[in-house]
């Protein structure tokens, strides 16, 4: 007796693609130690060699796990070429602002990654937003669909494994910056903890994982890290340490050791944290090798909103334009800068922020988490257009690309000024205020109006 089969057709949400694509590709970027790497997988039509079907993913290794997540479908030589319009600036948004370097990786460790995360978010997910536990259940259906495709094809062709579900140190180099700075290998380190990323900070350090575990920033609530200035051991500081130390370097450590203090501030949602440290630096396969061999927290402990603030505070410079047309016809991304920006709407009007293009502010002894922001552009609901950036040299070089452009002759440039205070966030956030009320409420502006 003949049965029915019900089977989804390919419009179907629930129609699995993945079966009839191979695997090809995958694009990561380097940024495994920033606690987060975009990928971009390619999957090539096993019946048309010109049809792909591409995923772009954003994994998040702190608490949201695949928190972007996209597919598109094109044909090289079809209708639906004109996809890639759309792919390629999305790909550029979610990876651009990472300030990282593309690597080609495997499937093993494309897997291996998006499971790590998947684990990490369990812990997390069900104290996230109703639309924020919706948007992954469907991301994790999407990925269960990826995986069943893959174990099937392994079974066929035995072209692809997903048992690399551990991420040894040398297939988690291939998402890392290579050949870290001192001060790179210690405010990636302190990133991971706030973060409780332990697989982050295990690769940056010989210490066990179970003893990092025990750290007051692994005991208290996850945290960004906001502020770490790093200082070198005077010769008398360092003859001290050595004295009270009670771990002694292994042999292969010996002479190769360099001491550092640390003051560092993190920040969990709406609390602070200060912490000074002592590390140790040793370079037991020569300087490209350095690894943290001892971690020692003096002192971790909450301080209030007003005493991060004092330490947190730089300046903010901005400059002031009022449209010359309307807001709506006034085309932004004319400008060299913008149209590299990310685009956000905000209260206020149209946010667009312009990050770095790389992470050279990981290398440096005073480490600011908003050092990767390059400026800000935001085009209001009032007819203006103002520009911030926390440096000189930035916003007068934003000033120039707006100015000698074509944007030029539909701005009116009304004044540029030094804000001692960040008062950029709380203005975007204000639904209709203009910027001179803005400025009335602030007391602490230094204006350098050159009108």
């Amino acid at each position: 007796m003949s049965t029915f089969e019900v089977r989804e057709g390919k419009l179907s949400p629930y129609y699995n693609h993945f079966m009839d694509y191979a695997f090809h590709d995958c694009t990561a970027t380097d940024t495994r130690l920033m606690g987060v790497v975009a990928l971009r997988a390619t999957w090539q039509s096993k019946e048309d060699s010109d049809k792909y079907l591409v995923q772009l993913i954003h994994l998040d290794f702190s608490e949201y796990g695949i928190d972007e997540y996209a597919e598109y479908f094109f044909d090289r030589n079809g209708t639906k070429k004109n996809v890639r319009e759309e792919l390629e600036p999305m790909w550029r948004r979610i990876s651009g602002s990472l300030g990282g370097k593309e690597v080609e990786i495997d499937y093993p460790l494309m897997h291996a990654l998006i499971r790590e995360v998947l684990a990490t978010n369990e812990k997390y997910a069900a104290r996230h937003r109703e639309d924020i536990r919706e948007f992954r259940e469907k991301t994790l259906f999407r990925i269960r669909q990826m995986e069943e495709a893959c174990r099937v094809a392994s079974e066929e062709a035995d072209s692809i494994t997903d048992e690399a579900d551990t991420i040894t140190d040398e297939a988690m180099s291939r998402v890392c910056p290579k050949h870290l700075t001192t001060f790179e290998t210690i405010n990636y380190f302190l990133m991971r903890l706030a973060e409780h990323d332990l697989r982050g900070a295990a690769y940056l350090t010989t210490i066990q994982t179970d003893e990092l575990a025990k750290l007051p920033m692994l005991t208290s609530r996850m945290a960004t890290l906001m502020l770490n200035r790093i200082s070198t051991y005077s010769i008398k500081q360092r003859e001290k340490y050595l004295a009270e130390r009670k771990a002694k370097p292994a042999p292969e450590y010996e002479g190769k050791e360099t001491f550092y203090h640390l003051k560092f501030i993190h920040q969990a949602q709406e609390v602070y944290y200060y912490g000074e440290a002592e590390i140790t630096i040793s370079y037991p396969g020569g300087d490209a090798a350095k690894k943290i061999t001892e971690f020692r927290v003096s002192f971790y402990h909450e301080i209030s909103e007003y005493e991060a603030a004092l330490q947190l505070r730089r300046p903010e410079y901005v400059t002031v334009y009022r449209c010359k047309v309307p807001a709506g016809a006034l085309d932004v991304e004319r400008s060299s800068f913008i149209s590299d920006a990310q685009q956000t709407v905000s209260p206020n009007g149209v946010l667009y922020l312009l990050y770095m293009r790389d992470n050279r502010h990981v290398n440096t002894p005073h480490y600011y988490m908003d050092q990767d922001l390059y400026g800000a552009y935001l085009l209001t609901l009032n007819d203006e257009f103002i520009l911030m950036s926390r440096d000189l040299s930035r916003i007068t070089m934003m000033e120039y690309d707006v100015e000698g452009g074509i944007l030029g002759s539909e701005l009116e440039h009304v004044g540029s000024y030094r804000f001692e205070q960040p008062i950029f966030r709380e203005f975007a956030s204000s639904r209709g205020l203009r910027f001179d009320d803005m400025v009335l409420q602030t007391e602490d502006d230094d204006p350098e109006d050159d009108e």
